[in-house]
């Protein structure tokens, strides 16, 4: 998730940076856009009969700054902008909080993932000693197997040691 995130950062950045340098007729554009927005929505606002063609007037301008627009963002084309992103800053959040709360969910799914997979181990070890002491012949058939295929056994598990960080479990 956090990859994801940066590699949006990253995307957006570039672009903008390359944009912001490049086509400065660009960002004219989307703010003359705007404003024939502001027009249209205060025509619409005090609507009347004999507003109707300065509506219409109003439209086509608004129209053919979209038009201007669109021919002015192919160096946008490669940005890509997360869902959730806009529309919590639509919803009316801050880009910095937003960032902070990405963060903190990865922080969070790595946490559960890291819980998931000491689970798993410490299931795995009590598997094999439990075979162990049920099954020597099996689990020393299983340690032999590990070792022909240049796999590391954990001292934990098959030798009755303490079990080292970093060593890789049985059966991975």
């Amino acid at each position: 998730r956090v990859q994801l995130f940066l590699t949006y950062a990253v995307s957006v950045e570039n672009a903008l940076g390359n944009w912001m340098e490049g086509n400065k007729q660009t960002l004219h554009s989307l703010k003359e856009l705007v404003g024939k927005t502001w027009e249209i929505e205060e025509v619409v606002r005090n609507y009347g009969p004999e507003t109707q063609p300065v509506l219409q007037e109003r439209m086509m301008q608004y129209i053919s700054s979209v038009a201007e627009l669109r021919n002015h963002t192919a160096c946008l084309e490669d940005v890509r902008v997360p869902m959730d992103m806009l529309q919590y800053l639509d919803e009316g959040g801050n880009v910095n909080q937003y960032t902070a709360e990405v963060f903190k969910a990865c922080d969070r799914d790595n946490q559960a993932s890291k819980g998931k997979v000491e689970a798993v181990q410490c299931l795995w070890d009590s598997v094999v000693a439990k075979m162990e002491t049920d099954m020597p012949e099996t689990a020393a058939a299983y340690k032999q197997l590990l070792e022909s295929r240049g796999q590391a056994v954990r001292p934990s598990v098959l030798s009755g040691g303490a079990q080292s960080p970093g060593s890789v479990p049985l059966g991975s």
